[in-house]
C-alpha cells in the first residue's frame, strides 16, 4: 500500500481570507502562488492555483486598493467581479471583467499540441481538457473615454446548434475543441450596467483578435468605435465572420514607426499617448495586444489577449499548441520580456485564473 500525505481541507472562502495575508508579505501574483505558507496546508503550486480559480468563480474577489487594503465580499450571482487600480479620478482606472469562463483541449493550451504539422492533429486526438478558465475583457476608465478591450462571450454560446450559422466543420471543431460556462449575467451588458456604464458610454472598443470569445459580445455596441489591425481584419486564423453583429465595420488602423523596448511598431489610441496597440503575432498571425502606460502609478499594464495563455507560459518560454504561427510568436515573447525588463509591467492575459489578482496586486513581471 503506497501512502502520502494528504492536503488539508481548506473551504474556498477561508483560502481567499488567507490568500489576502499571504498578499500583503508577497505581492507578486506569480510569487504569491508559489508562497511557501501554502506548504502549512500542504497544497502544491497546481492545488494553489485551482483554489485561485474556484475563489475566482465563486466571485470571492473584490479589492479596493487606494490604501493597498483588501476587502472580501462574497458575491452573489448577479453580481460582477470588480478589480480597480486606482481610485484617482482623472488617472484611468482599470476594471477586469469575467465574461463566463471556457475549457479548452490541454494540448490546445500547451506545447503538447505542437509545434510541427502535427499539433493540429494532437490537439484533435487529445481527450483532456484544462480546468476552467476566466474569459477577460478590460474596461479602462480614460479621461479621453472609456475603453474596452475585448468583448467576451455571450450566453448563446450554450445553445447546441450556436455555432451552426458558420458551417457544419467549423460548428464540429468549436464543439471538439471548446466547452464554455457563460450566463445571461456574465454577459458585457449586464457587466457594464454593475460598473453603473452603459454601452453607449464606451468610445472605443479595441480587438486583440477576432476569435469568437474575444469579440462575441460587439452586440452591444453599436454605437462604439471598434478598433481592429488591418491585417487581422484582412487574414484572419480561425474567424467566424458568419457570428459577427450585421453592422461590425470596424475602424481599421496600420502600426506606424515607434521606439518602444522591444517593439519598433505601434498604433497609439489616446491623444496623450498612453493607451497603444501593440503588434504580438503568434496566436493569430497579426494578434495584437493593447499597453496602458499609467504614468501617476509608474507602472505599465499589458493587456495581452491570447498572445500567451498565462504568466508562466512567457517565464518559461513555453509555446501553446494553438499557436498558429511559433516562429513569430517566439519573437513576441521576447519583446514583452524586453518592454518588462526595462518598464515595471503588469502581465494580464485574456485566459489567466490570476489575471484578476494580478491587477489588484499591481503584481508586475519579474525575471
Amino acid at each position: 500500500m503506497r501512502k502520502h500525505l494528504a492536503p488539508v481541507f481548506l473551504p474556498v472562502e477561508a483560502f481567499a481570507y488567507v490568500a489576502f495575508y499571504v498578499r500583503d508579505f508577497q505581492p507578486s501574483g506569480d510569487k504569491l502562488l508559489k508562497d511557501d505558507e501554502w506548504r502549512l496546508f500542504l497544497l502544491s503550486t497546481a492545488q494553489v492555483e485551482r483554489l485561485f480559480l474556484e475563489a475566482h468563480q465563486a466571485r470571492l474577489f473584490n479589492m479596493r486598493l487606494s490604501r493597498m487594503l483588501p476587502l472580501v465580499i462574497v458575491h452573489g450571482r448577479n453580481h460582477s467581479p470588480e478589480f480597480t487600480t486606482s481610485s484617482h479620478a482623472a488617472a484611468p482606472r482599470i476594471h477586469a471583467i469575467q465574461t463566463g469562463m471556457v475549457r479548452v483541449k490541454n494540448a490546445f493550451r500547451t506545447r503538447q499540441g505542437g509545434p510541427g504539422p502535427l499539433s493540429r492533429l494532437r490537439i484533435l486526438l487529445d481527450s483532456t481538457f484544462t480546468p476552467w478558465l476566466p474569459i477577460w475583457a478590460w474596461l479602462i476608465e480614460h479621461p479621453e473615454g472609456d475603453i474596452l478591450i475585448d468583448t467576451g462571450e455571450r450566453a448563446a454560446v450554450m445553445q447546441r446548434h450556436y455555432f451552426r450559422a458558420a458551417g457544419w466543420s467549423s460548428a464540429w471543431l468549436y464543439r471538439r475543441l471548446f466547452q464554455f460556462h457563460v450566463e445571461d449575467k456574465d454577459e458585457i451588458g449586464s457587466q457594464l450596467a454593475a460598473l453603473n456604464r452603459t454601452p453607449r458610454s464606451i468610445r472605443w472598443v479595441i480587438l486583440t483578435h477576432l476569435h469568437v470569445d474575444h469579440c462575441d459580445g460587439l452586440r452591444y455596441l453599436p454605437n462604439s468605435e471598434v478598433l481592429v489591425n488591418e491585417m487581422e481584419w484582412r487574414h484572419p486564423s480561425f474567424s467566424l465572420p458568419q457570428l459577427y453583429p450585421s453592422w461590425f465595420k470596424p475602424t481599421l488602423f496600420q502600426f506606424n514607426e515607434d521606439h518602444l523596448d522591444g517593439f519598433d511598431r505601434a498604433y497609439r489610441v489616446t491623444t496623450d499617448g498612453d493607451v497603444l496597440v501593440l503588434p504580438t503575432p503568434g496566436h493569430t498571425y497579426h494578434h495584437a495586444s493593447v499597453l496602458l502606460r499609467h504614468r501617476s502609478e509608474g507602472i505599465c499594464y499589458l493587456f495581452a489577449g491570447d498572445a500567451v495563455y498565462d504568466q508562466d507560459q512567457l517565464l518559461t518560454g513555453e509555446q501553446a499548441g494553438a499557436h498558429v504561427d511559433y516562429g513569430h510568436s517566439v519573437m513576441t515573447y521576447k519583446a514583452i520580456k524586453t518592454y518588462a525588463e526595462r518598464n515595471p509591467t503588469v502581465l494580464l492575459p485574456s485566459h489567466d485564473p490570476l489575471s484578476g489578482l494580478r491587477l489588484s496586486t499591481r503584481g508586475v513581471l519579474s525575471f
